[in-house]
């Protein structure tokens, strides 16, 4: 089910988005999977002004799998987070679980939080501070709620099909041997 009363798709400065999805799973090959990935995203824009050069933008996101144990869900269907479309700071996916060799693997369970303040300069010029945080959880709920946080700041270049997006971003909770100093994102149309 999708909610959607924003006033532009790709730049939102008034509005609401709501998706609950429900995905229910099973094998019908040999293993007997059974699991079903539910997830409820939102968004929220408010602007300060009426022609919408002032927007504070804020975003949610929480997930669970129920149903099989990690090891045994496909690795496409399992939650991640990190990277551009999340928790902006970390590299794609490494928010975390991790194997021994440090790439992800994804949980059962995600919490997602973010919000920016876009700022107009000029008419075809931003400037976007943001927060962002999340994490996700071996479990299907997660035994404690503890989010890993980036910051960072983007500028944006408004053109008639949307803004170019170019953001920098370090992470608070930076591991040692896992995560960059900062990470460079260039795209079209804000991150949420």
């Amino acid at each position: 089910m999708r909610h959607d009363n924003t006033n532009n798709p790709l730049d939102p400065t008034t509005g609401n988005r709501l998706e609950l999805s429900v995905s229910p799973y099973i094998s019908l090959a040999g293993a007997e999977t059974q699991f079903a990935v539910i997830s409820l995203n939102g968004s929220q824009y408010y602007a300060f002004d009426d022609r919408g050069y002032y927007v504070l933008a804020g975003r949610g996101r929480v997930g669970s799998i129920i149903g099989d144990e990690r090891s045994s869900l496909p690795a496409n269907k399992r939650f991640y987070s990190g990277g551009g479309g999340s928790v902006r700071g970390y590299q794609y996916q490494t928010v975390g679980p991790l194997n021994a060799d440090g790439d992800p693997i994804g949980g059962r369970s995600v919490i997602e939080a973010g919000l920016e303040f876009r700022a107009r300069i000029t008419d075809s010029i931003g400037l976007v501070p943001f927060v962002e945080g999340g994490n996700v959880y071996e479990g299907v709920k997660p035994d404690d709620v503890s989010l890993m946080w980036s910051t960072g700041l983007g500028v944006r270049y408004y053109t008639a099909i949307g803004p170019v997006r170019f953001d920098f971003a370090v992470p608070l909770d930076k591991r040692e041997n896992i995560d960059d100093n900062y990470q460079i994102y260039l795209s079209l149309g804000q991150a949420f």
